[in-house]
C-alpha cells in the first residue's frame, strides 16, 4: 500500500511534525527520567513516530503524584522529564508532555471521581485562578525541561475535564451552568498558558467529545466545545476522544481486539467544522493502512498511537519502508501493557519481550554455534528458537501440529480473538529470515530427540486443559463424566471435533478469554449454550484492564449465565451444581454435551523420559509452569527470550 498521507508532514502550531503519527500518552510505573524510561521512549522515538507525547507531567510543588504521573513542580522533577525529553528528541521526534494540574479540590463535591474512587471538595473562586496560573507556571517548566509543547488533558474523567464537563460541574455560579461557563476555566488557563509559553511552544488538548453514555455531552455538544476552544486562538492542535471516562468506561478507553480499530474516531466530526488548527484521530488505530485511510478520507489530520509503538516501536520507519510485513502487531489483548500497570507492575507487551526491557543488554551473538532442538512451536518454542538462530545457533524447530500458535493458536480461532494470529504470523515469518528449520507435524519422541544429535534441547511442549474438569478448589474428576459427551477447547479448535447435541454446557473455572470464546463459538453455531463458572462473571482475571465488560456483554447476549457454583456430579444428563457460598444444590437438566475449560496440566512425558539423557536439556514455557489466564503470551515470550538467551 502507498503511504500517500501518512509521511507527508504538518504544520502543529509554528512548529513541523515530520510525518502523521504522534504516540499517544500512557503510564508505565516507572519513574520519568530513569534509564527505563529513558531507553523506552527513546526506541519509540527513533522508531519512526514524529512525536511523543509522554504522560501525566503534573505541576505540585512536592515530588509526589498520583498512580502512574510524574510531578513537573520542583528542580528535581524538571530535571526527570528533561532526560526523557533529550531521549525523544535524540530519537528524532517532538516531545509534548500531558498536562494536569494535581490538587485535592474539584468542580463540585457532589460528584464521585471514579478515576481515583473520591469525592473532591469543591473549588473556590480563590483556587480557580491560583490554578489558571499554577497552568502558567507548568508551560514554564516544561520549557524549563526542553519539551517542545504541552497537551491538556480534557478528557478521562480526569484534570480539566472534571470543569467543562456537565458530568461532574454542578456549579451555580459563572464557571457552572451553560457550557460557555463551564468552560471558562480552561479557556482563563489557556490564555495563561499561552502567554506564558509564548507562540513557539505547542498548546494542545485531548477532548473527550462525547459523554453521552453517562448522561453528559453529546457529539453536537462536543463539535461545540472544540470551536470554542479553537477560536480562542491559542489550541495548536486538537486530540478527539469519545466516551472515555475512567473507569466507567474503561473497556471503552482501553479498546481491546473485540472491538473495531478507531473506536473513538470521532474526530471526523470535529474535522468538518474545526478547519483552523490540526485534528488527530485516536483510538485502537493500530495498523498504518488504517491510519492512511483516514487521512486520506479527511476524517483526522494525524493518529495517536499507543500499543500499537509499545508493540513495535519501528511500526512508522517499516511502513515507511515499505515493509508492513515486518512489524509485529499489537494483538489487542490488553494484559501486560495496561493491565500489568494497573497491578503495579511495570507495563510490557504480550507480543514484544523487549517493550519495557529496552535498558538492557540485547542477546549476544555466541562464540561456538551449536545444534539446538526446540519441541513444540507455541510463543515459547517460537521465540526460544527465534533468539536462539539470531545469536547464532542452527536451531531446528519440530511441531506435532500442521500449524504453529500452540495455545495461542486455540485462541485466536475464537470470536474477537483472531488478532492473535498475527503474533504467529510474525514470528514464522522471522524464523525463516533467521534460518530456523521448522517441521511441522512432526511428533517428537524420547528415541527421535535422542537420535536428532543436538547440542541442545528445549522442550516447549506446552499443556491442555484437563479433560476431567480437576479444579484448582475441586481436585479431583467430576463424578458421572461418562454419562455425556466431554470436550476440552483443544478438542474443538485442535482436532475439529463436532459437539454432540444441542444443551451444551461450557464450564469455565479459569476467568480467561477461552471459556467465554467457546460459549460464544457454539452459541453462534447454534447451541443452547449454558455458561457455567463459579466465579461472579465471565473473565474475571480481566477486570483490572476492563475487558470483562465486553466479554460478559458478550456472553449475556448468546448464552445462559450461572455463575457463583461449581459442578458437582453428572448423571443421565442431569447436571448438579453446587452455589459456593450458600451450598445449596440446583440442576440443570437435559445437557447433551459439557466443555471442560478448567485447568492445564504440563505435557511433560518427554521432560520425565529425557531427563538424565539429554546433557543439556532445557524447559521453556507451559511445559515447566503452566500459566492458563491472563499474561500467558506474555510470560510465554519472556520464557522463550531467557532461555534462548541461555543457549
Amino acid at each position: 500500500m502507498a503511504f500517500d498521507h501518512l509521511f507527508t508532514p504538518v504544520r502543529v502550531g509554528s512548529q513541523e511534525f515530520k510525518n502523521r503519527i504522534v504516540m499517544s500518552p500512557h503510564a508505565t510505573n516507572w519513574e520519568r527520567g530513569s534509564p527505563k524510561d529513558v531507553a523506552y521512549l527513546g526506541a519509540r522515538a527513533s522508531g519512526g513516530a514524529a512525536a511523543v507525547v509522554l504522560a501525566s507531567a503534573v505541576f505540585s510543588p512536592y515530588d509526589t503524584a498520583p498512580h502512574g504521573a510524574n510531578p513537573i513542580g520542583s528542580p528535581r522533577g524538571i530535571e526527570r522529564h528533561a532526560r526523557a525529553v533529550e531521549a525523544v528528541h535524540q530519537g528524532g521526534a517532538k516531545a509534548i508532555l500531558e498536562t494536569a494540574a494535581g490538587g485535592s479540590a474539584s468542580s463540585s463535591a457532589t460528584v464521585p471521581l471514579g478515576m481515583f474512587s473520591t469525592q473532591s471538595r469543591s473549588m473556590t473562586l480563590a483556587e480557580y485562578v491560583m490554578f489558571a496560573r499554577i497552568g502558567a507556571l507548568t508551560v514554564v517548566n516544561c520549557q524549563k525541561a526542553g519539551a517542545d509543547g504541552i497537551e491538556l488533558m480534557m478528557s478521562f474523567g480526569a484534570a480539566m475535564q472534571l470543569y467543562n464537563s456537565p458530568l461532574y460541574n454542578k456549579r451555580k455560579d459563572r464557571y457552572g451552568g451553560a457550557l460557555e461557563n463551564r468552560l471558562r476555566f480552561a479557556i482563563e488557563a489557556i490564555g495563561a498558558m499561552r502567554e506564558a509559553a509564548g507562540s513557539d511552544f505547542i498548546i494542545g488538548a485531548v477532548v473527550d467529545v462525547d459523554e453521552s453514555n453517562l448522561g453528559g455531552i453529546d457529539l453536537d455538544q462536543g463539535v461545540e466545545m472544540c470551536q470554542m476552544l479553537a477560536e480562542t486562538g491559542h489550541i495548536d492542535y486538537l486530540r478527539i476522544n469519545a466516551n472515555n471516562v475512567k473507569s466507567e468506561e474503561g473497556h471503552l478507553h482501553y479498546p481491546s481486539s473485540y472491538l473495531p480499530q478507531g473506536l473513538s474516531l470521532y474526530a471526523a466530526a470535529v474535522r468538518e467544522v474545526v478547519t483552523s488548527i490540526p485534528i488527530i484521530g485516536s483510538h485502537r488505530i493500530n495498523t498504518p493502512e488504517f491510519a492512511e485511510q483516514a487521512i486520506a478520507e479527511g476524517q483526522c489530520d494525524l493518529v495517536s498511537m499507543a500499543r500499537a509503538l509499545i508493540a513495535d516501536p519501528e511500526l512508522p520507519n517499516k511502513a515507511r519502508r515499505g515493509e508492513t510485513e515486518e512489524i509485529r502487531a499489537c494483538v489487542g489483548c490488553v494484559e501486560a501493557c495496561y493491565q500489568r500497570y494497573m497491578l503495579n507492575e511495570h507495563i510490557g507487551c504480550s507480543v514484544n519481550p523487549d517493550a519495557g526491557h529496552e535498558d538492557e543488554p540485547a542477546p549476544q551473538p555466541v562464540e561456538t554455534s551449536k545444534k539446538v532442538l526446540v519441541v513444540g512451536g507455541g510463543l515459547a518454542g517460537l521465540e526460544t528458537a527465534l533468539v536462539a538462530a539470531r545469536r547464532g545457533h542452527r536451531v531446528t524447530l519440530q511441531e506435532k501440529e500442521p500449524y504453529l500458535g500452540g495455545t495461542v493458536y486455540v485462541q485466536s480461532k475464537l470470536p474477537g480473538l483472531t488478532d492473535r494470529a498475527e503474533i504467529i504470523r510474525w514470528l514464522e515469518l522471522q524464523l525463516a529470515k533467521a534460518g530456523v528449520e521448522v517441521m511441522t507435524g512432526v511428533e517428537a519422541t524420547a528415541e527421535s530427540v535422542e537420535g536428532f544429535g543436538a547440542d541442545t534441547v528445549v522442550l516447549a511442549t506446552g499443556a491442555d486443559y484437563d479433560d476431567q474438569g480437576i479444579t484448582q478448589n475441586l481436585m479431583f474428576p467430576i463424578p458421572g463424566l461418562e454419562s455425556v459427551a466431554v470436550y476440552t477447547p483443544e478438542d474443538i479448535i485442535r482436532r475439529g471435533a463436532s459437539v454432540e447435541g444441542d444443551h451444551v454446557v461450557v464450564y469455565d473455572t479459569t476467568g480467561y478469554v477461552v471459556g467465554p470464546g467457546i460459549a460464544e463459538l457454539l452459541a453462534d453455531q447454534g447451541k443452547d449454550v449454558e455458561f457455567v463458572t463459579q466465579q461472579p462473571y465471565a473473565a474475571m482475571t480481566m477486570t483490572s484492564n476492563y475487558m470483562h465488560n465486553v466479554i460478559m456483554a458478550r456472553v449475556l447476549s448468546k448464552t445462559n449465565l450461572t455463575r457463583d457454583v461449581q459442578i458437582r456430579s453428572i448423571e443421565d444428563g442431569t447436571v448438579t451444581l453446587r452455589n459456593i457460598y450458600t451450598y445449596e444444590e440446583s440442576t440443570l437438566d437435559g445437557v447433551d454435551a459439557i466443555v471442560l475449560v478448567t485447568s492445564r496440566a504440563p505435557n511433560e512425558a518427554l521432560n520425565v523420559a529425557l531427563t538424565g539423557k539429554i546433557r543439556d536439556l532445557k524447559l521453556v514455557g507451559d511445559v515447566d509452569r503452566c500459566n492458563y489466564i491472563n499474561f500467558g503470551m506474555y510470560d510465554a515470550m519472556q520464557a522463550g527470550k531467557r532461555v534462548g538467551s541461555m543457549i
